[in-house]
């Protein structure tokens, strides 16, 4: 089940992120907005917004888990974990009160910057972002 709420969250996340980027940025070209979407969308820009709400030490993993190094704290949970631990919550809140919600939710914790550049300049701050 939770990984059903995980594809769900993310799923939803992605058509959240697109819709509020085309509104705040419509002259931006594609390659910027997918480029800063990714950032946005990465398991360790999703684990950091777990780790601001609190969620790394309210997740619970199995005994062959923790201690792994994964995890802070020694909780063992790993960036992967706990950024898909948060795309579950995004999908559980979807479930309850639909894409709204998510939206209002997400955006509350993570708004977007009034500029582009800005937006992009976090994009390559991530750890994940290559291009």
């Amino acid at each position: 089940a939770s990984c059903l709420l995980s594809w769900s969250g993310d799923s939803i996340l992605y058509a959240c992120l697109t819709d509020a980027m085309i509104a705040a940025y419509p002259s931006a070209g594609i390659a910027d907005l997918t480029a800063a979407r990714i950032g946005r969308i990465s398991r360790e820009s999703l684990s950091e917004l777990a780790r601001k709400a609190g969620m790394d030490g309210l997740v619970l993993v199995g005994k062959s888990f923790v201690g792994l190094g994964g995890g802070s704290g020694g909780t063992g949970l790993s960036t992967g974990m706990l950024g898909e631990s948060f795309e579950a919550v995004l999908g559980a809140v979807a479930a309850s009160g639909g894409m709204e919600a998510v939206r209002e939710s997400y955006f509350r914790m993570a708004p977007l910057p009034g500029k582009l550049r800005d937006l992009m300049a976090e994009t390559m701050r991530s750890s994940t972002f290559k291009g």
